[in-house]
């Protein structure tokens, strides 16, 4: 499988003028797992590819206002004919900068220091995307809460049917008043990447309107 999409990879770097960057797959740098939508290009580009059109199109519009906000984020760079996307067969591909800095390891997390460091910088990340407009789709959490997470514990954990109607009424009363803005929804240390001294905040494809 991954032979076919660094040979497709190839092809379709022509688009950017870029078809002998040399082409490495990208590995958690915690599990050690690889990231099966993305590939290193040469040692400043990142390709991705994705079958879905309105992960592409949302990335696309949040990386570019973040960026616009002066927050560190991979930027899509433009095909040689402008477009932001290439689209073969049934994937989408676009072009990012590749950000300076790495995932931080579980273990530099127990640093005080750059614990904070990272919290602050998430707290950033925040108060830009409360103002961004950009179009994202529009998530219910209490909706999501009593229709299939809390079902689900109650069977999973044995819990009794009064406590649950009790959690949903409580958190039905407090839902409405509580804060709404687009959110990362998955800023795990993995799309994180600190060099040093900036942080720079990766993939938006998860990313929706909901409580903060």
């Amino acid at each position: 499988h991954m032979e076919l999409i660094h040979k497709k990879a190839r092809e379709i770097l022509k688009a950017w003028n870029l078809p002998l960057e040399p082409l490495s797959d990208i590995y958690n740098e915690n599990t050690g797992s690889k990231i099966e939508n993305a590939l290193y290009a040469g040692q400043n580009y990142v390709l991705k590819f994705t079958p879905n059109l309105g992960d592409v199109q949302k990335s696309i519009a949040l990386s570019a206002a973040l960026t616009h906000s002066g927050l560190n984020t991979a930027a899509v760079q433009p095909a040689a004919n402008g477009a932001e996307f290439i689209q073969d067969g049934g994937l989408y591909f676009f072009l990012t900068n590749r950000l300076p800095g790495k995932p931080l390891s579980v273990s530099a997390l127990h640093n005080g220091d750059t614990a904070r460091s990272m919290g602050e910088a998430i707290g950033k990340l925040h108060l830009a995307l409360r103002e961004i407009r950009t179009v994202v789709n529009e998530a219910n959490l209490l909706d999501t809460l009593s229709t299939w997470a809390m079902p689900t514990a109650q069977k999973a954990m044995g819990l009794s049917r009064s406590f649950c109607d009790n959690c949903l009424s409580t958190i039905g009363c407090l839902y409405p008043s509580l804060p709404r803005q687009v959110i990362h929804r998955d800023p795990n240390p993995g799309n994180l990447l600190h060099d040093g001294s900036t942080w720079g905040f990766l993939d938006f494809t998860l990313s929706e309107h909901n409580v903060r």
